[in-house]
């Protein structure tokens, strides 16, 4: 019965929030991880809908996607949430990230059935594809790990790092190799291209770094919040 979840899910949405103080963090957050960030399997992402960065976007079986939730609470929120200063600064606070999985990506888990799903599942599916996520820092490179490079490798890193597009320097071949060769090294991928950044910018916050954020307790035993027990 449905009861005990004998049923078919063609998409399912896995949903968390992570604490990174404000919203012009997540904003910043976003904006540098739309410049240096890839996706296994699905590449760069693409902001769109202003502030929605997106990873395979169009993909049949999967996507992720992060937003602000401040921003989102207040441009769709009904005008009596806005009204109350405790749930305004918990969306404030909120980078949210939300990963869709799709009927191909649902069969190929072995997820399709609502009774195959657990409550822990969710953050686990949302933390896995988190995890793929290559986020371009130069910063913590140091010169002694740029020793250990030939010639070649130190001049595209070099070219790199100023922000000339690699795989338009090179043969598919070449890239490659230096890509592999730079990403075994140094930990970096030389498909995104590394934008200069402004002194002003908000620093990088590393998404494993925030803190995932859970129902308030002010929030648990009013209208606000639904248990999921009915």
């Amino acid at each position: 019965s449905w009861e005990k979840g004998n049923f078919k899910l063609n998409r399912v949405d896995c949903t968390v929030m992570f604490d990174v103080g404000n919203t012009a963090n997540a904003l910043s957050w976003i904006r540098q991880a739309e410049m240096n960030a890839t996706l296994s399997h699905r590449g760069r992402g693409q902001v769109t809908k202003g502030s929605t960065l997106y990873f395979g976007k169009s993909s049949r079986r999967s996507s992720v996607k992060f937003y602000a939730k401040g921003e989102e609470f207040q441009k769709h929120s009904h005008a009596a949430f806005l009204q109350l200063p405790a749930l305004v600064d918990y969306a404030n606070r909120g980078l949210r990230c939300e990963v869709v999985l799709r009927s191909l990506e649902l069969n190929h888990r072995g997820l399709s059935s609502a009774a195959s799903w657990d409550d822990l599942l969710p953050l686990q599916i949302v933390n896995e594809f988190i995890g793929r996520i290559n986020m371009a820092d130069i910063t913590a490179i140091t010169t002694d790990r740029l020793d250990g490079l030939t010639p070649s490798f130190k001049n595209v890193y070099e070219l790199w790092k100023c922000g000339y597009d690699i795989r338009s320097m090179h043969s598919r071949t070449a890239f490659y190799r230096y890509r592999k060769g730079l990403m075994d090294a140094l930990g970096i991928d030389i498909a995104t291209v590394q934008y200069k950044q402004a002194d002003n910018v908000v620093p990088f916050i590393r998404i494993v770094e925030a803190k995932p954020m859970g129902v308030p307790d002010w929030a648990i035993g009013t209208d606000l919040y639904f248990d999921g027990v009915i």
